[in-house]
């Protein structure tokens, strides 16, 4: 069984590299990317940008369900993530940026906004400065009316820093809407949702 340049090889030496950016040490199984698209239509011309793809586990899921990968942005900051990505998923595109550049980086890429954001970063972790860029540009992107989803593990839902954020998210976008636990992923997490 080969397993170096596996996927599971290359998300732990990602973790070893930038941990602050890793919200599981294990790549997010199929169950939670099924339910991160669950009652969103790929099928038309929908444009999906996601923010911290890593390994790509739920890439993988909006490749096989969009009718257009094309229309696919993804923001990863470890530049060997980003090229795994180019070479798995040849017709998205893969930036490597900050997800606080969200609408430059969409701009660049030749969309004026997304239909759908995505992303399994561990928001309620990072740096404070770096949430408030992040904040600015779900704003201007969700002004249109798009869709934000996020995952809160079930071991972390209770914390100060996760209830802020979803405090925070509230404030600015109304109530999220939590799908049920999704007990087959390591660890357990809800998918939360803010509507724009």
């Amino acid at each position: 069984m080969q397993i170096i340049g596996s996927k599971p090889i290359e998300f732990i030496k990602g973790t070893l590299r930038n941990p602050s950016m890793v919200g599981s040490i294990i790549p997010s199984s199929p169950y939670l990317a099924r339910e991160f698209t669950r009652g969103i239509d790929l099928s038309q011309e929908a444009v999906v940008l996601e923010l911290g793809p890593g390994t790509g586990p739920i890439t993988e899921h909006l490749h096989d369900e969009m009718s257009e990968p094309e229309r696919y942005v993804g923001i990863e900051r470890d530049p060997e993530y980003v090229e795994l990505l180019q070479h798995r998923f040849a017709e998205m595109t893969f930036v490597e940026g900050s997800a606080a550049d969200m609408v430059e980086h969409l701009d660049e890429a030749g969309f004026e906004g997304a239909d759908v954001i995505i992303s399994a970063l561990p928001f309620s972790t990072l740096p404070q400065h770096v949430m408030a860029e992040i904040y600015d540009g779900l704003e201007v992107l969700m002004e249109a009316g798009t869709r934000f989803r996020t995952v809160q593990y079930a071991h972390a839902w209770p914390m100060a820093s996760a209830e802020r954020f979803r405090r925070h998210m509230n404030r600015m976008f109304g109530q999220h809407t939590r799908s049920p636990l999704v007990w087959r992923n390591v660890p357990p997490g809800y998918i939360l949702t803010w509507e724009g």
